[in-house]
Formats: structure tokens, C-alpha cells, sequence
């Protein structure tokens, strides 16, 4: 079963990979001025630390809740102020989530909401190829291809690991193979799969017998470490 297969990735790579608990908040919450406010947020955390990020908001002291991950907030003017939480699960903490809690009419003294993230080029081919693949399974898939990039971008960090991996055409077969053995199969995800492959190959050379010296396996691990994170980022 693939969970088995990623166990065995995980071992053959050399690399302990533990994914960080997810955590959401609503994109923004609204109240009336001096009204208590409740900020919610979903995750498998059981505790969730609140950060107000901007002076005006007042957040109810959250060891005197039950339920930590409810935040209660309130400002004395109306505007849009800026929370922060996160949340932890065993040793792995999660992203920290920042919502806006929009005061009143909005046009008060507080700040604007923050501008929406900047992501890759490659984030935005890989949500594109990823919008066309509609199988079932897709989630998960995409989870194992993550673990997979994210395994080997910290594997190629060690020139003893990688000893056998004399050349390009070896460090690609074996990442074949790592795919083979977490489960991936030819078809799943093959839209967001020909589009990473398309992103290797501009970065790599193209003469498979290059030898790949410690130079070429940074080059790697660095680009293996996008793909990864830009993984983490399709939606």
C-alpha cells in the first residue's frame, strides 16, 4: 500500500520527514466596535497561540478560554487590524496563519490587510497543471510527490549518501524510482508531474552522462527544494 511505499522512500533517502499540522483561519472577520469577536480556526493542533499584529485590537487573555482555538478580540475604533496564529503537533509547528479582523465600517485608524502573497513562477505552472488532473486521488498524491522532492532535496546534502549517483541520467533514475516505490503511479497527477519534469529539464543539464560532481548535487537539492515548496503552495 502506498503508505508502506512512502516509509520505504523515507528510509532509502536517508531523510525523517514529519508534515507540519495545517491550520486555517478565515480569510477575514468582521465586528462592531467594543463588540467581543470571535476569531476561529480550524486545525488538529490542540493548542493555538494568538499574535495581534497591529496596535488597537485587544485580544482576550486565551489561557482563560476553554478552547484555545477560538481567538476573542476588540478595538475601540473601527479599521482593519491583523492577527496571527499557530499551532503545533508533536515537534512539527505549523505555518503561522494571518487573518484581518475588520472593525466597524472598516476606514478607522487601523491598517489595510496585508497584500496577498507573492508566489514562484513554478507555483503558478504547477496550480495550472495541477487544475487538470481530477482524479480522486489527486490529494494524496500530491502529498507523496512533496515528501518525495523534500526527501531528496536534503539527501543530495550528503556526498555520502549520494556516492553511487555518478550522473545526471543516475540522480533522474533515481528519483524514477523513489516515485515507483512511494506508489505514484504513471498516470496520477501526470499533468503537475510533465510540468515539474518540464522544470527539470531547464535547470539540468541535458547530457544524462554529465557527471554530477558537489557542485551539480547543490544545484539539485536547490531545485528540488522549489519544487517541493511550490507543491506545498498549489491549490
Amino acid at each position: 500500500m502506498r503508505s508502506y511505499s512512502l516509509v520505504i522512500l523515507l528510509f532509502l533517502t536517508g531523510a525523517l520527514y514529519s508534515a507540519p499540522p495545517a491550520l486555517t483561519l478565515p480569510e477575514s472577520v468582521k465586528g462592531d466596535v467594543a463588540a467581543f469577536v470571535q476569531v476561529p480556526a480550524k486545525t488538529d493542533g490542540k493548542v493555538v497561540k494568538w499574535i495581534v499584529l497591529d496596535k488597537g485590537l485587544n485580544l482576550f487573555p486565551v489561557d482563560k478560554l476553554k478552547d484555545t482555538k477560538t481567538a476573542i478580540v476588540t478595538a475601540a475604533k473601527a479599521g482593519k487590524y491583523r492577527i496571527m496564529a499557530i499551532t503545533c503537533l508533536g515537534d512539527e509547528l505549523s505555518e503561522p496563519v494571518i487573518t484581518v479582523v475588520v472593525i466597524g465600517n472598516g476606514n478607522g485608524n487601523g491598517p489595510p490587510p496585508p497584500p496577498d502573497p507573492v508566489v514562484s513562477e513554478l507555483t503558478k505552472v504547477l496550480r495550472t497543471a495541477y487544475a487538470k488532473d481530477t482524479e480522486a486521488t489527486r490529494a494524496n498524491t500530491l502529498a507523496t510527490l512533496k515528501v518525495l522532492y523534500d526527501s531528496w532535496a536534503i539527501t543530495l546534502q550528503d556526498d555520502e549518501k549520494t556516492k553511487n549517483i555518478k550522473t545526471w541520467g543516475d540522480l533522474l533514475a533515481k528519483l524514477k524510482e523513489s516515485s515507483a516505490l512511494a506508489g505514484i503511479k504513471a498516470t496520477d497527477l501526470l499533468s503537475t508531474r510533465t510540468a515539474i519534469g518540464s522544470h527539470l529539464k531547464s535547470k539540468f543539464p541535458t547530457d544524462g552522462s554529465k557527471v554530477l560532481d558537489s557542485d551539480g548535487k547543490k544545484l539539485a537539492s536547490a531545485v528540488f527544494k522549489d519544487v517541493g515548496k511550490s507543491l506545498g503552495e498549489v491549490k
